[in-house]
């Protein structure tokens, strides 16, 4: 649980890998959920220079604007809060509530795009074929998080989930993961930090190849080809050429 609400709660929920769809089995959905939103009420708003806040403002008031207004939204058209949900303008002009929503439908925009902020949605679901199927069932792929009984079940599972990262029994690990490469696919974006992946992003690679010169070589080579016959025998002699390491 601690996991769940330093994932969805982080930085204001103002991280990209931030949790924002939480996928729980039926059996244990009701006692999930109400453990999750007794937590989030407790957890302390505010501004501090020091550690005795849990969480703090957003980073504009035109943010915290449109956070809100996601979350009545989702409200408006059947969600229900089961903690947060409303402004602070007691603590200034900028803050919104951690949040935890149920009955959130997939069809919901909550549940479409990213809301960047402290809002986490729950869905109950069957299996975890249902879970995977129904996180995959997105146009964002950037990261997962997987909590399952065995790590052996977590892995097979991350390795299915359409994600640049998946990461096991915790969320925010992947940002000090430095020897592994970060990114995302589909509509999450394109490239990788981190890892010798972040370091070549930085490089251009260039490729010199080079062919004999007499004869006209490889190009004067092509030119001879006259039949299927020549055409394979040239085919065979270049598999058998690459063969040869003092040959390249």
């Amino acid at each position: 649980m601690p996991i769940a609400v330093a994932g969805a709660f982080s930085n204001s929920g103002q991280t990209c890998i931030s949790i924002e769809r939480v996928y729980v089995e039926e059996a244990v959905y009701d006692q999930f959920a109400k453990q999750l939103a007794e937590k989030t009420s407790r957890l302390k708003l505010g501004w501090s220079k020091a550690w005795d806040v849990d969480m703090g403002s957003l980073i504009s008031k035109a943010h915290a604007d449109k956070v809100s207004s996601r979350i009545q939204q989702a409200v408006d058209a059947g969600a229900r809060v089961l903690a947060g949900g409303k402004r602070r303008p007691d603590l200034g002009p900028s803050f919104v509530e951690p949040t935890v929503l149920t009955n959130v439908s997939d069809a919901m925009p909550i549940s479409k795009e990213e809301t960047f902020g402290p809002v986490v949605a729950l869905y109950p679901v069957r299996s975890s074929e249902e879970a995977i199927a129904r996180a995959n069932d997105s146009e964002f792929g950037l990261n997962a998080s997987v909590w399952a009984g065995t790590g052996t079940q977590a892995r097979e599972i991350a390795r299915r989930i359409d994600t640049g990262s998946a990461v096991i029994n915790s969320t925010l690990l992947i940002y000090n993961s430095f020897d592994v490469p970060q990114g995302g696919v589909k509509y999450s974006g394109i490239g990788r930090r981190h890892g010798e992946h972040g370091i070549l992003r930085y490089t251009q690679a260039q490729s010199i190849v080079s062919s004999i010169a007499s004869g006209g070589g490889f190009d004067a080579l092509l030119n001879r080809i006259r039949n299927e016959r020549m055409a394979r025998a040239v085919v065979a002699g270049l598999k058998v050429w690459r063969r040869i390491p003092w040959l390249r």
